[in-house]
């Protein structure tokens, strides 16, 4: 049976047009499939600092500038662009390969894998990114695994990660340049 485009995902659709392989600010997610609570666990922590610590690689060699991040325990998030014209896919792409080498052993134990690709939103203005920077630091409040968002270890709000984020962040944005106007 021949499939038209039609028939495809909602999610498809919308990304089809996308530029992410433009440099820009993008806020990604990544999952494990299926989606299952073993990030934060005592004997799978590893996969969460190992996340981290790839994190802090990228921002440390100019690969990638950061506005927010959290592992949560069956997904994580980022707000980043990438330097010197990297692209998302390239990020995403060197990202992956690290973690999935890292983490491959503890999650076949679980018969458990990442999810092929990741969800990713292009960030377009000042408002939109202070929103999403908030929404990544609060998941651990809203998921009520703590009171105050700086309590989480795994977390771009935790005091110990704040010397890699950007701030200010490096440029406008698209929709505040065209605001001026």
């Amino acid at each position: 049976m021949t499939r038209s485009l039609d028939d495809e995902p909602h999610a498809l659709n919308l990304r089809m047009h996308r530029r992410a392989d433009e440099v820009g600010t993008f806020f990604v997610t990544k999952c494990l499939r299926p989606r299952k609570n073993i990030l934060l666990q005592d004997n799978y922590r590893c996969i969460a600092d190992e996340i981290i610590n790839y994190v802090r690689f990228s921002v440390e060699n100019d690969r990638i500038y950061l506005g927010a991040f959290i592992v949560m325990p069956d997904h994580w998030h980022g707000l980043f662009a990438g330097c010197q014209e990297v692209t998302l896919p390239e990020i995403m792409k060197s990202m992956g390969t690290w973690i999935g080498r890292k983490s491959r052993t503890k999650l076949d134990e679980h018969g458990i894998d990442w999810q092929d690709g990741y969800y990713d939103t292009r960030i377009r203005s000042g408002n939109q990114f202070r929103h999403i920077c908030n929404y990544i630091e609060q998941n651990p409040v809203r998921g009520k695994f703590i009171e105050r968002k700086g309590d989480w270890a795994w977390s771009s709000a935790n005091s110990r990660h704040h010397s890699i984020l950007m701030r200010p962040w490096p440029w406008d944005f698209e929709m505040d340049i065209t605001n001026r106007f």
